[in-house]
């Protein structure tokens, strides 16, 4: 392609995208920069290579102020391109081709090393920008994954963006860049928003999120990146944290030899609200022997039938567990404590059921739990026999 020659230079105030170039760029040529410094396309070297839409100029920034006439006698375009080049500022040269760009083609911008700055030092070296024409900008990362159903509650949200969305700046800077971030997630919850690079935004929520709740995040349309290119449609995702679940009981089921005085220990994978335990724990003692699994299924629906089992008088508490040598509450271990002791070799069953909730949380345990334990049989006697005088 033939070198072009700018036609026309920027208006004041119109508006155009301009792209960081990154910023050393390897040597082409065996050039010498001049002894005060050469200028180059500055920015990090990731934006090498550009991710731009179809209607976007290629653009360069160069760190110093350069002479547009020797910029327009050494830059070429791979493949050559009908249209304008145009000078936003002496530092920032834009070309807006005659069409839109081919969708998944790829364009090569190079200034070779001979480009002169004002002060008539050449640039020393060779200036190589590679655009790949994506379209729009894009999401193309989302964490947690949408439908995640094991979330920890301090698991910060990010999202990823296919090019950059913000330039280069301070860390003191970033948070006005989100003074005005639509995006939302629900429920609404106290955290911080903030750009971990240029392509990615994280939440990182401030007491952590609720067990046991779906949050949806939504992302709207209109989001716009470094260059003025904005996104064209309004997507969400879905995840969960993590809802309780019982995960092993005291005494364990199948027990045949329990103590009348028993205290049953359920222990759950995180802490669990005591007030909805108490209205989903129920003991029942059978009057039929071991309770089949379709007599406790209906009984998680309804009163027992006397001729079959009974509803036995518990209080539900919180355990304890020692820290530093001290005892205190374990709000994951509850305690299932019957008013009164149960009968010998009588099956029991402790029935757990389905959506007890955690402290603050939507969703409750997914499944019911029963937990079958038969008391110990009567003392007897077995034999009698007299050694050495004694009975």
């Amino acid at each position: 392609m033939p070198p072009l020659s700018p036609k026309q230079y920027i208006a004041p105030g119109l508006a155009l995208l301009t792209i960081l170039i990154a910023g050393v760029f390897a040597w082409q040529q065996g050039s010498t920069p001049s002894s005060d410094g050469a200028a180059a396309a500055q920015g990090t070297p990731g934006q090498r290579h550009q991710r731009i839409a179809a209607e976007s100029p290629l653009t360069i920034h160069f760190a110093s102020p350069m002479n547009e006439d020797s910029v327009a006698q050494h830059i070429t375009i791979d493949p050559p391109l009908e249209g304008e080049a145009q000078w936003k500022d002496s530092q920032t040269m834009l070309f807006q081709p005659s069409a839109a760009l081919a969708l998944s083609g790829t364009y090569t911008v190079t200034v070779d090393p001979q480009a002169e700055r004002r002060d008539r030092a050449v640039l020393g070296q060779s200036v190589v920008i590679r655009y790949f024409v994506a379209g729009p900008p894009a999401v193309v990362q989302k964490i947690p994954p949408p439908g995640s159903d094991t979330v920890a509650p301090n698991q910060p949200v990010t999202i990823v963006f296919d090019r950059p969305m913000v330039p280069l700046t301070t860390i003191s800077e970033r948070g006005m860049q989100l003074a005005e971030w639509p995006v939302t997630i629900t429920p609404a919850l106290e955290g911080t928003w903030k750009w971990l690079s240029t392509t990615t935004a994280e939440f990182a929520p401030r007491k952590g999120f609720a067990p046991g709740t779906q949050y949806r995040v939504s992302v709207p349309a209109g989001i716009a990146s470094a260059q003025g290119e904005k996104t064209t449609q309004d997507f969400s995702w879905k995840f969960s944290t993590q809802r309780p679940k019982w995960i092993r009981a005291e005494p364990s089921e199948g027990y045949a030899s329990a103590s009348p005085k028993v205290e049953i220990v359920l222990t759950f994978n995180q802490n669990i609200d005591l007030e909805s335990a108490k209205s989903h724990v129920t003991l029942v003692r059978s009057e039929t022997g071991r309770l089949e699994e379709t007599q406790l299924a209906t009984m998680r629906d309804s009163t027992p039938d006397p001729k079959i089992a009974a509803v036995v008088p518990v209080k539900v508490v919180y355990g304890k567990k020692e820290v530093n040598g001290k005892s205190v509450t374990d709000a994951a271990t509850l305690v299932v404590i019957p008013s009164s002791a149960l009968e010998l070799n009588t099956w029991h069953a402790v029935i757990v059921d389905d959506g007890v909730l955690s402290p603050g949380g939507a969703q409750g345990t997914a499944e019911a739990s029963v937990i079958l334990f038969r008391t110990a049989e009567p003392m007897q006697v077995g034999s009698v026999r007299q050694e050495y005088g004694s009975v």
